[in-house]
């Protein structure tokens, strides 16, 4: 089964960890409880979001969501624009940490 099906499979139980770095120094952590259930919600509100700067009739169409076979390997790899869907949202199921080098990464 690959990962997104047990995404729809577990909606109440499916957690995506997201962590971003910079040349090997960790910058942000996101948490994103009931995966499937929050990006449902996520994906609704888009119309409340300004609109990208990409046109249907261009080459540079934004992709929000992907689905991407793994190299030599019978699984997938779901491909997330995390800043547009998660970083960018308030939802009660999204927790947002940043990192600092003295303390580690602390909630924002």
């Amino acid at each position: 089964m690959n990962e997104w099906e047990k995404m729809v499979a577990y909606k109440d139980n499916y957690e995506l960890l997201i962590f971003s770095h910079e040349k090997g120094t960790p910058q942000e952590f996101i948490r994103v409880k009931k995966a499937w259930l929050t990006l449902v919600h996520i994906l609704a509100g888009l119309k409340n979001q300004p609109l990208s700067n990409s046109s249907y009739s261009s080459s540079n169409i934004e992709s929000l969501i992907g689905l991407q076979s793994k190299s030599r390997e019978r699984d997938n790899d779901i491909i997330i624009h995390w800043h547009r869907l998660f970083k960018e949202n308030q939802h009660p199921d999204i927790t947002k940490y940043q990192y600092n080098d003295s303390s580690g990464f602390y909630q924002l």
